[in-house]
C-alpha cells in the first residue's frame, strides 16, 4: 500500500489547470515575457498558404502555447498552428498571443494580392545542354517553335510577341521573334550570329533591339554591331546603330514613347573603353552616358521627356569591380546604386510616379549574386534584397502595374547547381517568390516579363 501511495505522489509531478500546463515540482515557473512573429509581413494569393512561427522570450519559458487569430477572416484565415491561408484580395492582421502571458502579443500584416495575367519569357535546358526557347503564361509552360532562347515578351491588342534566338542550318544563332507562336527570323546571314534582346510594339509593328556578330577573315575575331528592326507582316526594316568608326556595339533594350524609338546599349570605339549610351531613332541621335571606363547599358525607360537607362560602370578593364547605376538623360545625371565594394549591375529599369525602380544583382562576400531592387526617390537610394544570398540569383527584367512590382530572373538550386526560373512579386516592400516549372530536367532562366 505504501508503494502505491508513493507512486501517486511522485510519479506524476506535472498537471494542468484550465487546459494550461502547470509545474508542481515546486521550482519557480519561467513565464513568457515577450513573443515575436518571425516575419515582418507576408504576401499571399487566394488559396496560397504560409506557415508562421514565433520566437519566445525567454527561451526557457514553461508554457509555450500560442493563440492565433486573424483580424479579417474574409481576407485570410489562420489555424491554431499558425498556418495562414489567403482567401480574398485585401489586407488583414495576423495576431499571435501567449497563452501564458496575455500581454505578450505580436502581429504582422498580410496582403492577399490581386491576380494578374502574367507572361514570362526565358530559356530551359535539357541534358545535352541545348537551349529551348520558353514562355510561361500564368505559370503554364510552353516551348517556342524552333526556339533556342527567349529574351523578352510583350502583349499588344491580345497578340503575344516574344523575341529571342533560333538556330539556322549551320548552327549559328538567328535573331528571331514569335507572334502568337508563329516564328519569324529577322537577321539570318547563314554564317554570322545574331541576337534579339528586347521588344516593344506600336500598332502592328514590332520594334526589336539586338545585334549581329561577324567573324571576318583572316583572324575570325568576333565583331558585333547594334541594330533595331522594325518588323511588320510584310517587311523587316534594319536600322543600323553603328558606323565605320565603331569597333563593337550591342543594343540591349528598347522603348517607344511619343512616336520615337529609344534604344539602350553599349558601344566601343577602340579596344579599351566601352561606353554605355542610348540612341533615339537612329545612330546619329545618340547620347553617351560614360566616357573613359568599362560600362554597359542594359535597360531603358522613358517618362515624359526623361530617359532612364540602367547599367553598370567600372574601370577600363575586364575583371574589375563594377558599380550599378541609373543615368537620367545624360552622363552628368548618374545615380550610383551601390558603393563599389563588390561588383553589381542594374539590368532593367522602370519608373512609376516619382520613383525610379532599378533591378539587377550585387555580389556578396561569398561570391554569389544577390538579386536586388533599388528604389530611387528625390536622389535617395533604398535597396531591397530579393534573395538571401545563400544561392546565386539575378533579376533580368522588371515591370510595374499599379503598386505591384514584378521581377523576372533565376535563383540557383544549390543541391545540383541548376538555375531555376522565377518571378517575384514585390508589394509594400514584401517579397513573394514564384517558381516557374519548365518540364525540363536541367536549368531554366526567366529573361522577360509582361503583366496585364
Amino acid at each position: 500500500m505504501f508503494g502505491i501511495l508513493a507512486c501517486l505522489t511522485d510519479c506524476s509531478k506535472n498537471g494542468s489547470a484550465n487546459g494550461n500546463p502547470i509545474d508542481t515540482t515546486g521550482e519557480a515557473i519561467v513565464h513568457v515575457s515577450k513573443i515575436r512573429i518571425n516575419d515582418s509581413g507576408a504576401l499571399l494569393f487566394p488559396s496560397l498558404v504560409k506557415q508562421l512561427s514565433v520566437t519566445i522570450t525567454p527561451a526557457t519559458a514553461f508554457n509555450i502555447k500560442i493563440n492565433w487569430r486573424c483580424s479579417d477572416n474574409a481576407v485570410a484565415t489562420v489555424d491554431g498552428n499558425g498556418m495562414v491561408t489567403g482567401i480574398l484580395q485585401g489586407s488583414c492582421y495576423i495576431v499571435a498571443s501567449s497563452a501564458d502571458n496575455p500581454f505578450a502579443v505580436d502581429s504582422i500584416r498580410i496582403y492577399v494580392l490581386k491576380t494578374y495575367d502574367v507572361y514570362v519569357a526565358g530559356v530551359a535546358n535539357v541534358f545535352n545542354n541545348t537551349g529551348v526557347g520558353a514562355y510561361w503564361h500564368n505559370g503554364v509552360f510552353g516551348a517556342l517553335d524552333h526556339g533556342y532562347s527567349a529574351s523578352a515578351i510583350t502583349v499588344s491588342n491580345n497578340d503575344v510577341y516574344i523575341t529571342g534566338t533560333s538556330l539556322n542550318q549551320y548552327g549559328f544563332s538567328v535573331a528571331t521573334y514569335w507572334k502568337n507562336g508563329q516564328v519569324a527570323r529577322i537577321f539570318d546571314t547563314l554564317n554570322d550570329d545574331s541576337h534579339a534582346a528586347s521588344v516593344a510594339v506600336a500598332g502592328d509593328t514590332a520594334y526589336i533591339a539586338g545585334w549581329d556578330t561577324q567573324y571576318p577573315e583572316p583572324t575570325y575575331t568576333p565583331l558585333s554591331h547594334a541594330h533595331y528592326w522594325k518588323c511588320s507582316a510584310n517587311s523587316i526594316v534594319d536600322v543600323h546603330l553603328y558606323d565605320g568608326n565603331v569597333v563593337e556595339a550591342y543594343a540591349n533594350a528598347i522603348s517607344l514613347s511619343n512616336g520615337n524609338v529609344y534604344v539602350a546599349g553599349t558601344q566601343a570605339n577602340d579596344n579599351f573603353y566601352s561606353i554605355s549610351k542610348y540612341w533615339i531613332n537612329n545612330f546619329g541621335q545618340s547620347t553617351a552616358l560614360t566616357n573613359t571606363s568599362f560600362a554597359q547599358a542594359n535597360g531603358i525607360a522613358v517618362q515624359g521627356t526623361n530617359v532612364y537607362v540602367a547599367g553598370d560602370d567600372g574601370c577600363p578593364n575586364y575583371g574589375c569591380v563594377t558599380t550599378a547605376k541609373v543615368w537620367m538623360n545624360n552622363l552628368t545625371n548618374a545615380i550610383t546604386l551601390t558603393d563599389g565594394t563588390v561588383s553589381a549591375a542594374a539590368t532593367s529599369v522602370a519608373v512609376s510616379g516619382n520613383t525610379i525602380y532599378a533591378a539587377g544583382y550585387e555580389y556578396n562576400l561569398f561570391g554569389r549574386r544577390v538579386a536586388k531592387l533599388w528604389m530611387v526617390n528625390s536622389g535617395s537610394v533604398e535597396a531591397l534584397r530579393i534573395t538571401d544570398g545563400k544561392a546565386d540569383a539575378m533579376i533580368k527584367a522588371i515591370t510595374i502595374v499599379g503598386d505591384d512590382i514584378f521581377l523576372a530572373g533565376f535563383e540557383t538550386d544549390n543541391s545540383f547547381g541548376y538555375r531555376n526560373a522565377k518571378y517575384w512579386r514585390v508589394y509594400h516592400k514584401l517579397v513573394l517568390p514564384i517558381p516557374l516549372i519548365s518540364g525540363y530536367p536541367e536549368s531554366s532562366e526567366a529573361s522577360g516579363i509582361f503583366v496585364q
